[in-house]
């Protein structure tokens, strides 16, 4: 069946497009510092009832990955990052977890 042999083909692009994607990251050695990024920029939405039954909201369906490497930071570069990052972990793992 021709749609199998075009799913099998799109599967192996997803795969190789992972592994780019990992040896990116990957690259020199361990993962520190700010020169990596990833981006998700959503491409297509849906509408979806609300959780709470009232209303609709719309979620993304499809995404487009930019993987960023490379290249040097601006001084006010690396303090954005740097604040950001802080933001990030203090939102995402509050002091209360942490302790736990």
């Amino acid at each position: 069946r021709p749609d199998r042999e075009s799913d099998s083909e799109a599967e192996g692009e997803h795969g190789e497009k992972l592994r780019q994607v990992k040896a990116v990251l990957e690259e020199g050695g361990h993962f520190s510092g700010i020169y990596r990024k990833v981006q998700l920029k959503p491409l297509k939405w849906v509408k979806v009832a609300k959780s709470n039954g009232e209303g609709e909201e719309e979620r993304p369906v499809e995404a487009l990955m930019v993987l960023k490497y490379g290249g040097v930071l601006t001084h006010a570069g690396r303090k954005q990052a740097e604040e950001l990052g802080r933001y990030f972990r203090n939102n995402m793992y509050p002091v209360c977890m942490l302790d736990t």
